[in-house]
């Protein structure tokens, strides 16, 4: 049942963070809840929510749990624990192609689904894009090349 404004905002709720006696105005609506609305004023919500995309260092900005990391990589490649920790651990590194300073993901051949090394998403989507052809990549070299003398 939904509230008109003025009976939301003479009712009042406490904010289960900082504790203050709120407003029911000050929260934010969650049908699935007892009371309809949910435990953090909107203001407190924000915040944790602001920290824990901040302190968030698995390379998942959707994911506080770097087993889901490690599921991942144990369902799709087949990794070994030891080589997952190794890859999770080079996750800040410099990426094997331009030699960027940055999060790296993991590339592996399409066709043999074997992984070839870390690099940036960047050149990962490259690769992808060139349909893992060396003749496509050498074409692009090429055309990069001869284009550059009509510049």
């Amino acid at each position: 049942m939904a509230l008109a404004l003025n009976d939301r905002v003479q009712q009042t709720k406490v904010c289960a963070h900082c504790k203050a006696v709120k407003a029911l105005f000050d929260f934010s609506p969650a049908p699935s809840r007892r009371d309809g609305y949910y435990a953090y004023c909107k203001v407190c919500a924000r915040e944790k929510q602001r920290n824990r995309y901040k302190n968030n260092t698995n390379g998942h900005r959707d994911k506080d749990n770097h087993h889901s990391t490690k599921n991942h990589y144990r369902k799709k490649y087949g990794l070994a624990d030891d080589v997952i920790k190794e890859i999770m651990l080079s996750r800040e590194g410099v990426c094997a192609i331009c030699n960027t300073k940055t999060k790296l993901v993991v590339d592996h051949c399409h066709t043999t689904g074997k992984i070839r090394g870390r690099i940036c998403g960047l050149c990962n989507t490259m690769i992808g894009h060139a349909r893992d052809s060396v003749e496509n990549l050498q074409s692009a070299i090429k055309y990069l090349q001869e284009s550059n003398k009509w510049l």
